[in-house]
């Protein structure tokens, strides 16, 4: 299969999958702003249309919604920025970034790893990072694993399924991009399992 194919394939999974997702009537869709979200943009354009037609440099451009959003607004964003992210993949690499944040579970290594690339980084960058280092992010965040459950809750096993397909696409194509925090972390860490990621809880 050329991969022409293989992305139309991936994306015909997404759409399939989430077909019956629709923008949360009650719940709200955001947990928290930022100066980084035009939340008032992007509410605008789900309540006008269905997530299959949002305007995937709106979903670039605020690509830190799916970390902001609640679970159901996550479940509503996350197929839309799944799809941009595919299509859109050199024009929307931070999103596809914070995609992968959202579906990784963290692990108690991560804090040390993130400090070997900021050490590495400042090897070839020096002074760019400046004073403020993101590892203690990791070591800080002793929720993190129930704010992915939360996260996740809502998906059903077929959309869970889904992401499994999105996140094996972008290994397979994209994985040497990302050195680390990338689709194989989320694999081998939840979504490779097709019981637990169907669903089922860890």
């Amino acid at each position: 299969m050329s991969l022409e194919n293989r992305l139309e394939t991936t994306a015909a999974a997404i759409g399939a999958a989430f077909a019956g997702r629709s923008l949360p009537k009650k719940d709200p869709v955001f947990a928290s702003g930022s100066p980084e979200l035009d939340s008032d943009h992007l509410l605008a354009l789900a309540r006008q249309h269905g997530w299959r037609d949002l305007p995937w440099t709106s979903l670039c451009a605020n690509s830190i919604a799916l970390a902001l959003a609640t679970p159901a607004g996550f479940a509503y964003f996350l197929p839309a920025c799944m799809t941009a992210s595919l299509k859109h993949y050199a024009q929307c690499g931070s999103l596809t970034s914070m995609i992968l944040t959202c579906l990784t579970p963290d692990d108690e290594g991560d804090s040390e790893t993130m400090a070997e690339l900021e050490r590495d980084f400042e090897s070839l960058e020096p002074g760019f990072l400046g004073e403020g280092s993101s590892s203690g992010i990791f070591a800080e965040s002793e929720g993190m694993r129930e704010e992915f459950e939360e996260r996740i809750a809502p998906l059903t096993g077929e959309e869970k399924a889904a992401v499994r397909v999105y996140l094996k696409y972008l290994d397979e194509v994209h994985g040497d991009d990302f050195p680390a925090f990338g689709p194989r972390e989320a694999l081998e860490r939840f979504w490779a399992d097709a019981e637990r990621g169907d669903g089922q809880r860890p």
